[in-house]
C-alpha cells in the first residue's frame, strides 16, 4: 500500500509547485481510492514490511512523484511520445552498467524468459508511461496522477484471469471501491443552478 502514495505527492507536488487546481471533489476520490488501496492491500494474510523497505519504497514514490510533476513543461515542449522515448532510453542508459556479462546470459535464456522480458518492457513500462504523460499532457499531473491507484485493482483482475488466482471478497470490495474512487476524480459532475426570474413591480 505504501506505493501508492505516488499520487498523494504528485498532488501536493503539483499543487505547490504550477498551482494545479485539486477541488473537494478530486480530493474525496483520491481517499475513497486509497481506502480501496487498503483493502487490497490488507486482504493478504502474510505481509511483512522492514523499516528499510518501507523507507526505499517511499523514497521510489517520492522519486515517481517528481518525474510525474515535472515532465508537464516538458511535454509541452516535445508531446507525449517523444518524452516518454527519450526517459525510457535514457533509463536504458543507465542501467548499461549490467551490460558485462548479458551476451552469456542471452545464450541460455528460454523462450519464456525472453517473452516475459518483452512483456514487462512493453505492458509495465512503456504503454503505462505513454498513457500518463498524455494524461499529464491533458488534464495535468495532479489528477493524471489519481489513475495510478487503478494498478493494483487491475492487477487483481489480471491474477484472476491469467493466474486463476481467486481473490477474496474483500480484495473484490476493495478493487469496486478503488475504480469508484478513480471514477469520482475524473468524473465531471455539476450541481444544476435553477434560474430564477426577478420582476420589478412598479
Amino acid at each position: 500500500m505504501i506505493h501508492t502514495f505516488t499520487p498523494i505527492f504528485s498532488s501536493f507536488l503539483a499543487i505547490f509547485f504550477f498551482h494545479e487546481e485539486f477541488g473537494k471533489r478530486k480530493w474525496v476520490g483520491s481517499a475513497v481510492s486509497f481506502a480501496g488501496v487498503a483493502l487490497l492491500t490488507f486482504s493478504k494474510e502474510n505481509f511483512v514490511h522492514s523499516v528499510n523497505g518501507i523507507l526505499l519504497i517511499l523514497l521510489a514514490a517520492l522519486a515517481e512523484s517528481i518525474y510525474i510533476v515535472c515532465q508537464k513543461n516538458l511535454l509541452k515542449k516535445y508531446g507525449f511520445l517523444s518524452f516518454v522515448t527519450y526517459s525510457i532510453w535514457g533509463a536504458t542508459i543507465s542501467m548499461l552498467v549490467f551490460l558485462p556479462g548479458l551476451e552469456t546470459e542471452l545464450a541460455h535464456i528460454s523462450v519464456r524468459s525472453a517473452i516475459s522480458v518483452i512483456y514487462l518492457g512493453l505492458f509495465p513500462t512503456v504503454i503505462p508511461y505513454m498513457v500518463l504523460a498524455y494524461l499529464t499532457s491533458r488534464i495535468g499531473s495532479a489528477e493524471a496522477a489519481i489513475s495510478l491507484y487503478l494498478t493494483p485493482a487491475l492487477s487483481f483482475f489480471l491474477a484472476w484471469l491469467l493466474l486463476k488466482d481467486i481473490p477474496s471478497v474483500v480484495s473484490i470490495v476493495g478493487s469496486i471501491i478503488t475504480l469508484c474512487g478513480v471514477l469520482l476524480t475524473h468524473s465531471k459532475i455539476r450541481v444544476p443552478v435553477k434560474k430564477t426570474r426577478c420582476t420589478i413591480q412598479k
